[in-house]
């Protein structure tokens, strides 16, 4: 079975609104930040992946922070407990987890967390080009860092 992409990428959606991909619900349930050093910032993000219906699997490398200017982030994993990996996710499950971002605080305002096309470059010519977004609110919530859970 094959998914046509939407006619306009990226799918923008509020926090808590799922975007679909592919038989997959991409859901951006929080988005917080908690301070770092040098001007940097971390954005924690709990974001969910539910398979309903087939078996599907999901990666911490899929999700990316999108910055106002169009600068795309990569996640910055920290190995703590609770964050999100890679998951196999069986026909009506779904995986979860917090994603860290170090990020420059200035690119934060303004910014997007979302995930990325998949790397089929027949269909999907920008692999790095966010399929899915959720605006970042403003102000943002206070958040624990990675420091702020334990080791897995």
């Amino acid at each position: 079975m094959t998914f046509d992409p939407p006619a306009g990428l990226p799918v923008l959606a509020r926090l808590d609104e799922a975007i679909a991909r592919n038989g997959q619900l991409y859901t951006m349930r929080s988005v917080g930040w908690a301070p770092h050093i040098d001007g940097r910032v971390w954005l924690v993000v709990d974001a969910a992946v539910a398979s309903p219906g087939c078996p599907g699997s999901a990666s911490l490398w899929e999700f990316v922070f999108a910055a106002a200017d169009g600068t795309i982030h990569q996640p910055t994993p920290q190995g703590r407990r609770g964050e999100f990996t890679s998951y196999d996710i069986p026909a009506d499950g779904w995986a979860g987890g917090r994603v860290f971002f170090d990020l420059p605080s200035a690119d934060v305002r303004g910014g997007a967390v979302g995930f990325r096309q998949p790397r089929f470059p027949n269909r999907y010519p920008e692999p790095n080009r966010p399929y899915g977004l959720w605006p970042v609110p403003w102000p943002l919530p206070d958040a624990d860092g990675p420091t702020g859970y334990p080791v897995a």
